[in-house]
């Protein structure tokens, strides 16, 4: 596939054959090599002389029915995927190879005989990864029908999939932090949206007994609020040694154990605020620089691209509504 070999920064690719594994290429691969091997002479079988030939005939009778092939495969590629190849063919085939692994063998477009259609026609299938939110919404990224949608390589190894758990469990702190620093209502109001998805409607159902006991000494919780979840992780995770030694024995240590009891309870809340807060950074920077506190989730963001941002944009307005609004209390310490 070509992932070895290390281009310069000014060049896309070394030569202009198609090379790679067949339904691992994406779909503007698979285009350029179709219409290369209808273009292409073959030999002249009338002939005795090994170095005749005509050009290639394709006959769409002798066609398999469903078939991606020849002029049938090309006629359902966009006009977007029949230009010039980029680094992001290399993407494609990553995104595929994580999937692989991840999954232990599965691949995110089927079985061979039916990759090639599915790449064409973009349907792939990344529930093999659902209970692996982060993971689930990197490959994606990677492997968008659009060249131009897909994910750079350096904002791929900057996806939190790849942050140490320390890290992890401070940006979810963060995020709490400043919610309640900020005081916005539009901020916590992204923050709410799907939240069902996120966190479930009674969140506190996943929670231990003494965890739930020590929670109610010191505040109130709404148990279907995003924000109220990531106050109890900011609050426990502030207070670890006043907590019981059950509690503690239950959560685990500081940060590992604290991060994998709430990260497998509630799987998809760190991708949540990730692109949430990532969108709301975007939108507001320009508007009102305090809105939010630049300084501290620059380390999160700076050295993700401009397309990266603006992506997080398009995904938080595409999210539907939940229809919630923060009680007046919810930026009570």
């Amino acid at each position: 596939m070509g992932l070895g070999k290390k281009l310069a920064k000014h060049r896309s690719s070394f030569d202009s054959r198609v090379c790679g594994s067949v339904g691992w290429q994406p779909a503007e691969m698979i285009g350029i090599r179709a219409a290369r091997a209808l273009l292409s002479p073959i030999p002249n079988e009338t002939s005795s002389s090994s170095s005749s030939s005509s050009p290639r005939r394709f006959d769409e009778k002798k066609t398999k029915k469903g078939t991606p092939t020849g002029p049938r495969l090309t006629h359902h590629l966009p006009p977007v995927l029949k230009g010039r190849l980029t680094k992001a063919v290399d993407v494609f085939s990553a995104g595929c190879i994580v999937y692989y692994v991840l999954t232990r063998g599965e691949h995110p477009f089927g079985t061979e005989p039916e990759r090639e259609y599915k790449i064409i026609h973009n349907k792939p299938d990344l529930s093999g990864l659902d209970d692996l939110p982060l993971a689930q919404e990197l490959v994606r990224a990677m492997i968008a029908q659009n060249p131009k949608d897909r994910i750079s390589a350096q904002d791929a190894v900057n996806h939190p999939l790849f942050w140490d758990d320390s890290k992890s469990l401070g940006f979810l702190q963060d995020v709490s932090d400043r919610v309640v620093k900020v005081n916005s209502f539009a901020l916590c109001a992204m923050m709410e949206t799907t939240g069902d998805k996120v966190v479930g409607l009674q969140w506190d159902k996943k929670l231990h007994e003494s965890l739930l006991a020590d929670l109610g000494r010191y505040r109130s919780y709404n148990f279907t609020s995003v924000c109220d979840c990531l106050r109890v992780i900011r609050n426990k995770k502030n207070h670890y040694l006043e907590l019981p030694k059950v509690a503690k024995a239950q959560l685990g240590s500081l940060p590992s154990g604290f991060l994998k009891y709430f990260a497998t309870r509630f799987p998809r809340l760190l991708i949540h605020s990730y692109i949430t807060i990532g969108s709301f950074y975007v939108s507001r920077r320009e508007e009102d620089s305090s809105a939010i506190d630049f300084e501290t989730f620059e380390t999160y963001y700076k050295d993700l691209s401009e397309r990266r941002l603006q992506h997080f944009c398009e995904m938080n307005r595409r999210r539907p509504c939940r229809g919630w609004w923060p009680r007046a209390d919810i930026w009570a310490m």
